[in-house]
């Protein structure tokens, strides 16, 4: 019914599920709101000058690379079903997004275009980091070996063949555990290779669990 989670100090969350409100006694929506109101949040932890050296090295690399696929995003995200189409529980909203002037679809769209391209995101500008750099950066990010290997199974090799820097991410993946959807694979495969549709999306996106 309720998550509640400390990770970060000087940061906390609460995820409340849908049936928080309608589906429980009183008492125990009441008793849940009164462990939020009493939760005290920590103070947050100093950001040494090297992560923020690291951050600034990155996002260079990163902005590098998504005006590099920019086009293909925007090709692809034409065919991305459109709000009301959409078959999957995903947010309703999203943000405009422009990268050095160059225009990029909205939040979901952009996420939903480069995960059917077999690209995630997640892992884009990763090259600019080392393993030390990155093992640096989990004291700060506790959850990064986790996340980039999530979306490490669901990057296709074969985009490596398309552009030379995802030849160097995926080199990267070694440092994460993760075991590569094949099935994702495939479809984003066609995608890949210009056989973009909707219908190709929306089946990789189902396999993910989520269009963007």
């Amino acid at each position: 019914m309720l998550k509640m989670s400390w990770k970060y100090r000087g940061a906390q969350t609460f995820t409340i599920q849908s049936s928080f409100k309608y589906d429980n006694p009183p008492r125990e929506v009441i008793k849940a709101v009164e462990k939020i109101r009493n939760s005290k949040r920590k103070e947050a932890e100093p950001i040494d000058e090297q992560l923020l050296s690291l951050l600034r090295k990155y996002e260079i690399e990163y902005s590098k690379q998504i005006k590099a696929l920019a086009s293909l995003i925007r090709d692809v995200a034409k065919f991305v079903p459109s709000r009301r189409k959409r078959k999957l529980h995903i947010g309703l909203f999203g943000y405009a997004r422009d990268v050095n002037g160059f225009a990029l679809p909205r939040a979901i769209k952009f996420t939903a275009s480069l995960y059917s391209l077999g690209i995630p995101p997640e892992v884009l500008g990763l090259n600019a980091l080392s393993e030390k750099d990155i093992e640096f950066i989990s004291d700060v990010y506790k959850g990064i070996y986790r996340d980039l290997g999530f979306a490490f199974s669901y990057f296709n090799p074969k985009s490596a063949e398309k552009f030379k820097f995802l030849g160097d991410i995926l080199k990267m993946s070694q440092l994460f555990e993760f075991e590569r959807n094949e099935e994702h694979c495939e479809i984003t495969s066609k995608i890949l290779d210009g056989e973009i549709n909707e219908e190709l999306i929306i089946k990789a996106a189902s396999i993910r669990g989520f269009l963007g």
